[in-house]
């Protein structure tokens, strides 16, 4: 057996089982196995004689071809080690001192190789949140111990993932709402994971500064956009149209727009001068005749009146039309007319449409009636469904009074009388020379 002492390592050469084996304990932890060893898990250096070649499990020896067969022939060395370890201080007295100047200097940053062949190497990441780690190895597999990795992208003003971008797909954008209804305005976008006091989810106004006016809001005519959407009082803005004569109809088809109407004075002299007002802008519902007469409207209902008398009867023919129509009648009167009071109402029917003087309220009395028709007669002249007696009756034929004030009563028949009776006395009282008298006559009794 001999052995090489050099700077603290030990060469051991050991004769077992008829092999030559050399064996190299190196404390040095910078010594390298040198020429013809390889270097054990455990720090030895193994030396192979016979085509023998070193195990990778702890120490071993195997022939090449015991090797290539998959045969175990190994021999451990760790079971002659008790015995080299005894000899080692014999060994260490015989060997000489080398001096340190003879000893070659070994760089501070050397690595010694691990069996994983890149252990001690920089694994990971150093972008945003992650960090980098060092390759391990543990139980002959290369491990990245101590890296940080990347995890799901949160609001945070982190990059988490790793990817190089800040809160992509996560961070939100505010607007700045200065007046408090909800929105604010769009050139004020900013991104953040939380807004500020101020900031608003909601963009879009477009006056920032009355809280009524924003996107969605209700537009009223005031000449302001309300709802942000480009247009003013769209939808809200109302139609005046002029109307001289107060009927309601304006002779124009253009209107003037807006909130409220012009002055009147701009319509025109006309105490009755005033603007229509329309829903949508175009022509009214029709336009007026004549804007200098009220009785002449577009939708004026003319009936007719074969009498002339200025009521029509019921069922009477009507047209619209805005002044008389020149239509043929349906009669043939030669007064006949076309009146514009409907027969809606017994106070406004002609109850004799064929005699000028019977109509509703007329004053006519006469002793001649009228014939309806069938066969009858009547005295309704004013149309109230009564005959009235132009003088009451039942009088006797005496007057009473102290002064021409006094004197009465007025003209009055004697005795009950009945319309269109003749040769009946009516006294009629008067003052005089010889104070109220009465005076007689004996006109037909007529009615109304």
């Amino acid at each position: 057996m001999s052995t090489v002492r050099a700077r603290s390592s030990l060469l051991l050469l050991v004769s077992l089982a008829g092999l030559s084996l050399a064996v190299v304990a190196c404390a040095d932890p910078h010594f390298q196995c040198p020429d013809g060893f390889v270097m054990a898990p455990d720090g030895r250096c193994i030396a192979v004689d016979a085509g023998l070649v070193p195990m990778g499990d702890g120490g071993g020896l195997v022939d090449a071809a015991t090797q290539d067969a998959g045969v175990d022939a190994q021999i451990v060395v760790d079971a002659a080690m008790p015995m080299i370890d005894a000899a080692m201080p014999e060994i260490d007295a015989a060997m000489p001192e080398m001096p340190d100047a003879a000893m070659p200097e070994i760089p501070d940053a050397y690595v010694a190789p691990d069996t994983c062949g890149g252990s001690g190497a920089a694994c990971g990441s150093n972008v945003g949140a992650c960090r980098r780690g060092t390759m391990t190895c543990t139980m002959g597999m290369l491990t990245c111990t101590g890296a940080i990795g990347p995890t799901d992208e949160t609001c945070n003003e982190i990059d988490d993932d790793c990817d190089g971008s800040v809160d992509e797909g996560v961070i939100s954008t505010f607007y700045f709402d200065g007046d408090g209804d909800g929105y604010g305005v769009t050139t004020t976008a900013a991104m953040f994971c939380t807004p500020p006091s101020g900031y608003v989810s909601m963009n879009g106004d477009c006056d920032d500064h009355v809280a009524s006016v924003h996107p969605g809001a209700t537009e009223v005519c005031n000449g302001v956009d309300d709802n942000c959407n480009g247009q003013i009082d769209e939808g809200v803005l109302h139609y005046y149209y002029p109307d001289c004569d107060g009927d309601g109809f304006a002779p124009s088809s253009t209107p003037v727009s807006g909130c409220m109407p012009p002055p009147t004075t701009t319509i025109c002299a006309f105490s009755t001068r005033r603007w229509i007002e329309m829903p949508v802008p175009g022509t009214p519902a029709t336009t007026d005749c004549m804007d200098l007469d009220a009785t002449l409207r577009p939708d004026n209902v003319w009936y007719v009146d074969c009498d002339g008398d200025g009521y029509a009867s019921v069922g009477a023919r009507s047209q619209v039309s805005c002044f008389s129509p020149v239509a043929a009648m349906a009669c043939s009167q030669p007064t006949a007319a076309w009146t514009l009071t409907a027969p809606t109402s017994t106070s406004h029917q002609d109850c004799f449409d064929l005699d000028a003087h019977a109509f509703p309220g007329s004053s006519y009395f006469s002793a001649t009636p009228f014939h309806p028709g069938g066969g009858a007669v009547s005295y309704d002249y004013n149309c109230n469904g009564t005959w009235d007696l132009q003088h009451p009756s039942g009088g006797n034929g005496t007057c009473t009074g102290a002064s021409i004030l006094t004197c009465g009563p007025g003209p009055t028949w004697v005795g009950n009388v009945m319309c269109g009776d003749a040769g009946r006395t009516l006294t009629t009282c008067s003052w005089g020379p010889t104070g109220c008298a009465p005076s007689a006559s004996m006109p037909a009794v007529s009615c109304n």
